[in-house]
């Protein structure tokens, strides 16, 4: 997202100057306002221009978000390469409205990092509660939390072992309040869900290509295990295959740790 702000009065934006780095084959870019395109662009080395721009325009002391999409090429395995893309300053030509230009204010508009594959899950957040059951006189507390997300298939088939060891198909640490990551005795279950298939020889869990389906992993650790503190657990890693052993594709070990987290607990033992 590029915001662009006016603070002394009617500001045009003619010319836009985008650079991609990484490893990924970026070979267009397009500019919108909102679901509007304003303009396409060709990339050249690792820079595009959306030139003569004729309907970008910020009012005084008004923000105008833009939006820069990119076409990708050449992927062509399972390995995932990434790519950035970013607008400084400099690549931005401005007028006021005598048609005089001025240097552009602010700071480098930067992209999330995307990644680019042929073949590979798509995992999408639903939810990730917590719950603690306090120690009783005949039994210790629990930490519990409760996993769903989507995985869909994307590129073709992909295969999720059905192992409910943690740290096979799904890494799920607890994580202490300074940060402190372990799956040490954490403890996982799930089953086979809907729109999959089992293989009679693996037991890993097909997911056909383009088809969705949900997955509710459920973890739990004793609060003999834990000390007094605050806790939560994170989903820190998927693993996957595209055949039936479940494993050998690029693991999805970049998952937003702010979201694909349950709430934070307080133990008491």
């Amino acid at each position: 997202m590029l915001a662009l702000r006016a603070e002394k009065g009617t500001v045009k934006i003619t010319d836009i100057t985008a650079t991609t780095t990484g490893g990924a084959t970026v070979s267009a870019l397009y500019l919108y306002d909102g679901s509007d395109l304003l303009s396409s662009a060709a990339v050249s080395g690792s820079n595009a221009t959306f030139s003569d721009l004729t309907s970008v325009s910020v009012a005084k002391d008004e923000t105008k978000l833009l939006t820069i999409k990119a076409k990708f090429t050449g992927a062509t395995t399972s390995t995932v390469v990434t790519s950035t893309v970013a607008v400084e300053t400099g690549g931005i030509i401005a007028e006021r409205i005598d048609t005089t230009t001025f240097n552009v204010g602010g700071s480098t508009a930067t992209s999330a990092v995307m990644r680019v594959t042929q073949l590979s899950p798509v995992l999408n957040f639903v939810s990730a509660p917590a719950n603690y059951t306090g120690p009783t006189e005949s039994a210790s507390g629990t930490l519990t939390g409760i996993f769903t997300f989507d995985i869909t298939a994307g590129g073709g088939d992909v295969w999720i072992s059905s192992s409910t060891a943690n740290g096979v198909a799904f890494t799920v640490p607890v994580v202490d309040s300074d940060g402190a990551a372990t799956t040490t005795n954490v403890a996982m279950t799930f089953s086979q869900p809907s729109n999959t298939t089992v293989d009679g020889t693996t037991g890993t869990y097909k997911i056909a290509k383009s088809q969705k389906a949900t997955f509710v992993v459920n973890v739990a650790i004793s609060s003999t295990n834990l000390s007094n503190g605050y806790y939560y657990f994170k989903l820190s890693n998927v693993d996957w295959g595209a055949d039936s052993s479940g494993t050998g594709g690029e693991a999805i070990s970049y998952l937003d740790s702010t979201v694909w987290r349950t709430n934070t607990l307080y133990v008491s033992k």
